[in-house]
């Protein structure tokens, strides 16, 4: 084997590394969408599982549907809320601190308003529900 052929074999080498990689990059970001797919798909079955087929209110709202979907309650001020619901696994906590301004105004996918009955004085609080 001669000088020549062994540098055009080493240039051909390094390629195939370079080439393997990239195909090795490409598949490891396809392997992370499917299972950020699986997991929206497990997270939406639950969430239809504990709403039972039933249109999506305050008193659907309840503590397994709060437990499997619910990813913040960001607190306006004293008297509404906004309460946060992820569509993927990028929705972490510190997307939802950064991006808390903009959340705020989001188009809620529910909103209304509960009377809270105190000893005192009723207390009135707005809420929405917003998808990241």
């Amino acid at each position: 084997m001669d000088e020549i052929e062994k540098i055009v074999l080493e240039k051909q080498y390094k390629e195939r590394i370079i080439d393997y990689r990239e195909l090795d990059m490409k598949i490891s970001e396809l392997e992370c969408k499917a299972r950020e797919a699986e997991l929206s798909k497990l997270r939406l079955l639950d969430m239809s599982k504990n709403i039972g087929g039933q249109r999506l209110t305050v008193e659907t709202l309840a503590k397994p549907i709060v437990n499997t979907c619910l990813q913040a309650i960001i607190v306006v001020n004293r008297h509404e809320l906004v309460f946060v619901l992820p569509n993927n696994e990028k929705a972490n906590y510190l997307y939802i601190k950064e991006k808390r301004a903009s959340l705020i105004q989001h188009t809620p996918l529910l909103e209304g308003d509960v009377t809270l009955e105190r000893r005192y004085r009723n207390e009135h609080l707005h809420y929405k529900v917003v998808l990241v």
